[in-house]
């Protein structure tokens, strides 16, 4: 999906944006799309991203450390806008990084009747929800999800 379609995806934003992560999940991630803004310079990216965020702070959302090393190229700021994101999403989700099957264990853990049918033979009937976090030119975080029952009718 090119820059273009994942602003029109988003909708109606305040700031001008730097990076966007759109995701459709239902009881697993189904297709997800990410881009950063042409329009701006490899500085300017670089000068919004690769900082770890303020608002990290002392919490304990990052399995590891914020990366100390320059980034030199759209793949690397990439990867830290994805983790601040996965930051962002754990922030409001409760679900700590750490490895796949620690995270699966401490959202099931959550979700209980998510999780019985998750496990079920029929997790196609999850309905899928739309998640974006985008990080706009100033390095706040806008965050949305769709509003859904998280389950399709009948379950």
């Amino acid at each position: 999906m090119n820059w273009t379609d994942l602003v029109l995806e988003l909708g109606r934003h305040e700031k001008p944006l730097a990076f966007i992560f759109a995701a459709e999940v239902s009881s697993f991630v189904e297709k997800s799309e990410y881009g950063l803004n042409a329009d701006l310079s490899f500085d300017r990216l670089k000068d919004v991203l690769a900082p770890e965020p303020k608002w990290l702070g002392r919490r304990n959302l990052l399995k590891d450390a914020w990366p100390d090393d320059e980034a030199t190229c759209d793949d690397e700021l990439i990867n830290l806008a994805l983790l601040s994101c996965k930051a962002m999403l754990g922030l409001g989700a409760r679900i700590p990084d750490g490895p796949f099957t620690d995270m699966q264990q401490r959202f099931d853990e959550l979700f209980p009747e998510i999780a019985t049918v998750r496990l079920t033979e029929r997790p196609e009937e999850f309905e899928t929800q739309k998640v974006h976090v985008a990080i706009n030119a100033t390095g706040s975080h806008e965050t949305r999800f769709q509003a859904g029952p998280g389950l399709a009718p009948g379950c």
